[in-house]
């Protein structure tokens, strides 16, 4: 095929925003490197754009493109050209949705074909996700993804469905194929993911909390279990403050926290001011925990 799949670093993956003009409404570049930058310097391994976090089904192709090329460029100002972007490139029609579940109840392995005829078309590396929760509840086992896994333009799956037992056999069907990565998909499920067999997280907590999720990761690669434990039950308890409110929730903590943010593009709207201040105070242990991690200039 003339291809090859680059090995992907275990860590932290933040599952980044697009920021928009709170007036109108067009791509805010400005904000979006200096997100990328906050995180870049906190430790983040990897930047993913363009998924259900960065809000691709309401932007264009030239705007999807805009924000890749700039993620990139920002990168690579900062000395990071190593720091690998995974780009979100699924086409959300109504029309083409339904047709694949059609074809799902009548044969099983419509799924399996679609993404084996994608991976040998793309010039570049997929990465599979496994989320029913955003894909009508559709399931992708772990005999499906440990098949469509063996495929060498196939570099990865992220687990946002909560499952270990499902990552746990993906990584053991894996296994003597490299490189390949194993991603769990929420911030609250850095430590089972890891220890069923991940090599790193892509979190969209981690916009918010990125040293807290970085630390969790480290922790737990340094032997630290119980400290990692400890740590994560802060994480896991102030994430879903937010994360519980989707992209509005998640772009209202930025705003409280670093005065950056913004509102959603519509049809998605600003958080309720009422919602707001009942997360901030959900959000204040995990804050604390945050800002102790926080790295100060010597004086």
């Amino acid at each position: 095929m003339g291809r090859t799949t680059r090995l992907l670093p275990g860590g932290i993956y933040a599952a980044v925003m697009t920021f928009f003009d709170s007036n109108t409404e067009d791509i805010d570049l400005q904000t979006q490197n200096q997100h990328t930058a906050r995180l870049a310097k906190a430790g983040i391994a990897g930047f993913v754009v363009m998924g259900s976090n960065g809000e691709a089904p309401h932007l264009s192709i030239e705007e999807r493109s805009a924000i890749i090329r700039e993620t990139r460029s920002c990168l690579d100002g900062l000395g990071k050209s190593e720091t690998p972007i995974i780009a979100g490139c699924s086409d959300q029609s109504v029309r083409g949705t339904v047709h694949l579940c059609r074809e799902a109840a009548l044969a099983g392995n419509v799924i399996e074909r679609f993404f084996i005829a994608v991976a040998e078309q793309s010039p570049i590396p997929i990465i599979l996700y496994s989320f029913p929760g955003v894909s009508a509840g559709i399931e992708m086992d772990s005999g499906l993804l440990g098949r469509i896994s063996q495929h060498p333009n196939v570099a990865g799956t992220k687990f946002t469905c909560g499952d270990t037992g499902k990552l746990s056999r993906v990584a053991t069907a894996v296994k003597s194929r490299q490189p390949y990565a194993i991603f769990g998909g929420l911030a609250d499920f850095i430590l089972p993911a890891l220890v069923a067999g991940a090599t790193g997280v892509i979190a969209g907590g981690a916009n918010v909390t990125p040293l807290t999720c970085v630390k969790v990761f480290d922790l737990w690669r340094e032997g630290k279990v119980e400290a990692a434990r400890e740590m994560r039950a802060v994480l896991a308890q102030g994430d879903w403050e937010h994360t519980a409110r989707g992209i509005s929730g998640t772009k209202a903590a930025l705003n409280i926290l670093f005065g950056y943010g913004g509102k959603p593009r519509r049809p998605l709207e600003a958080l309720p001011q009422a919602s707001v201040v009942e997360m901030q105070r959900g959000l204040e242990g995990l804050i604390a925990l945050e800002e102790q991690l926080t790295v100060r200039p010597a004086l």
